[in-house]
C-alpha cells in the first residue's frame, strides 16, 4: 500500500455555511441514513449523543475558505473540481468564463464533476 496525501480546498461564498461545515457537526439523526460500520469509521459521537462529529483525522485533512469564484483568484494544480449546483444560478456568459478558469486550475487528467442539473453548454 501507498500512502496517498489528501487535501481538501472547500469553498463557498457564504460564510455561514462555512462555518457548519467546518464545525463537522451533524445530529444524531444521521445515523438512520448510515450504516453503523460508516458511522463507526467516520465520526463520534458527542459526549450527551446529541451530535456527530466527524472523524479529526478526515477534518486535519480540510481547509474551509469563502470565496467567490467570480471575483476571487482561484485556488491552482486542482485535481478535482466539484462544483455542484453553482452554474445553474449563473447566466450563460458567466458560466462560459468559469468553464475555461477551471480548465486553467486543474491538473491534466484533472476532473470537473458537475451537479446533474447542470452542463459546460457548448
Amino acid at each position: 500500500k501507498h500512502a496517498v496525501t489528501v487535501q481538501v480546498f472547500a469553498t463557498d461564498i457564504d460564510g455561514r455555511a462555512i462555518a457548519t461545515a467546518r464545525s463537522g457537526l451533524y445530529p444524531a439523526s444521521i445515523a438512520a441514513n448510515l450504516s453503523p460500520e460508516r458511522l463507526a469509521r467516520f465520526f463520534t459521537a458527542t459526549p450527551d449523543g446529541s451530535a456527530y462529529r466527524v472523524q479529526k483525522s478526515i477534518r486535519d485533512m480540510l481547509v474551509f475558505s469563502e470565496q467567490n469564484v467570480i471575483r476571487d483568484p482561484p485556488f491552482s494544480r486542482i485535481d478535482l473540481i466539484s462544483c455542484r449546483n453553482l452554474l445553474i444560478y449563473m447566466g450563460a456568459e458567466l458560466q462560459k468564463k468559469l468553464i475555461p478558469l477551471f480548465h486553467y486550475v486543474l491538473n491534466p487528467g484533472g476532473l470537473l464533476f458537475l451537479g446533474t442539473s447542470e452542463s459546460i453548454g457548448e
